[in-house]
């Protein structure tokens, strides 16, 4: 079996720079005697024990600057400290008061040495991107790399700045951008978690949040790339990032597959469900600069009270723009969004036949879906990075009426979103019955 670069590498950029800085970092012997040192398994804490007694008094942890940690004791540009001090005592705490002060004031020493090791992992091309020759991620021994079939990269943290009607992340507490720092531990993450594709039929998706964003976007699919990857995939909300200049750049280092969402044939329609204007135009732009790329294109919609009226015409209109129609995404109530669920959630009813049997459910009963096999929510992919996301070999959580249960179809429904029947209630739903 071949090792795990994660055995050989810290999982974290974080780690594999307190890793090199430790002897800096560490308090020495004599500077707080009577208390031993310990780094934790993935670098990223420190363990203050008690020489004479292996008691555990206290973790001193590390963590990225963004987004903000509202309990750290001490903030720089780069990190933040978080100090536990478990069931220490009165003198103790004074102690490890001092300890906590000692590394806060180690950390900020210690940027100036961060910003000159960065350049050590990822030095910079001619083009302004990571140059994978020269970079040690990049020269890794090929019998490391496990052999993937189909991984996908998350970038969920990074914002796509639009307000769609039915996304939560439209609500999310506003962090800003991610530091350089943070952006770089995706990289390094995705570098040492993505291996070497299985055979020609492997792939990488690329997605979650904006990842067109990421000003490192271009380099990772140059990595994927040179790791085999013939098939990498990026989905994106065609925001302004992406342009003609970095579409032809993703091509150039092996982007072969894009994935946009259109929620409407009128710029009326599709800017009222993303919440800013002008995005129409920039959508069909990409549309453009993706075929003098070579890039091909695949379109999904999401059906919604606002939409409903244009959803049969999505499909259509995207073949007249050399785009393949793939699915629509019926809403998921997974928490508050710009507009209330229960409003924007259609009946699934009361959609048009032909947007009904391109959903991403499979509900005989009501002739949604084609294949259950191939629907979004069973996909086979590995997550490689952004584990605090939903894992996508998961699913999302559906549910059924008690009718349900007679159905002859029963093993090869779907269901419906959780939530969708206290919106809607299940009269719509008609239990099959089994051939003679």
């Amino acid at each position: 079996m071949k090792p795990s670069l994660e055995k050989i590498w810290p999982p974290t950029l974080l780690g594999w720079t307190v890793k090199r800085l430790s002897s800096f970092l560490l308090p020495a012997p004599d500077d707080f005697p009577g208390l031993e040192w310990r780094l934790s398994g993935d670098f990223e804490a420190i363990h203050a024990f008690r020489a004479d007694s292996e008691r555990r008094l206290a973790d001193f942890l590390l963590q990225h600057r963004w987004p903000p940690y509202r309990k750290s004791f001490s903030d720089t540009r780069i990190l933040s400290l978080i100090v536990d001090m478990k069931d220490a005592c009165g003198d103790e705490r004074m102690l490890l008061g001092k300890v906590a002060r000692f590394l806060a004031h180690r950390l900020k020493t210690l940027e100036a040495r961060i910003d000159r090791l960065l350049p050590i992992l990822f030095p910079p091309n001619p083009l302004g991107d990571i140059d994978w020759n020269r970079s040690p991620l990049g020269r890794m021994d090929p019998e490391t790399l496990p052999l993937q079939q189909s991984a996908m990269l998350k970038f969920g943290q990074i914002p796509c700045g639009l307000a769609c009607a039915f996304c939560t992340r439209s609500v999310w507490p506003d962090h800003g951008f991610p530091t350089d720092f943070f952006l770089f531990e995706q990289v390094y993450q995705a570098a040492i978690a993505l291996g070497k594709a299985a055979d020609e039929n492997a792939y990488l998706k690329i997605g979650s949040g904006e990842p067109s964003r990421h000003p490192h976007l271009p380099s990772i699919v140059d990595l994927a790339a040179r790791r085999g990857f013939r098939d990498i995939r990026l989905e994106s909300s065609a925001v302004k990032e992406l342009d003609r200049p970095m579409l032809k750049k993703l091509a150039k280092y092996g982007l072969k597959r894009l994935y946009l969402p259109i929620y409407g044939v009128t710029a009326t329609t599709h800017d009222a469900v993303v919440g800013r204007n002008g995005h129409f135009r920039d959508t069909e732009n990409v549309l453009k600069w993706a075929r003098e790329s070579g890039v091909a294109v695949e379109i999904h919609g999401v059906p919604l009270t606002l939409n409903r009226e244009e959803l049969h015409l999505i499909p259509d209109w995207c073949r007249k723009r050399g785009a393949v129609f793939g699915v629509f995404q019926f809403p998921r109530n997974e928490g508050p969004s710009r507009l209330p669920v229960p409003e924007i959630t259609p009946r699934i009813g009361d959609l048009s036949p032909s947007v009904r049997e391109r959903l991403n459910l499979f509900i005989p009963c009501l002739q949604a879906g084609r294949d259950p096999d191939v629907l979004s929510h069973r996909s086979d992919e590995q997550e490689l990075i952004d584990r605090r996301e939903h894992d996508a070999r998961q699913g999302f959580e559906t549910e059924f009426t008690p009718r349900c249960a007679t159905c002859a179809r029963r093993g090869d429904c779907t269901g419906v979103y959780a939530g969708y029947l206290a919106i809607h209630g299940d009269s719509e739903l008609n239990p099959m019955e089994k051939s003679s």
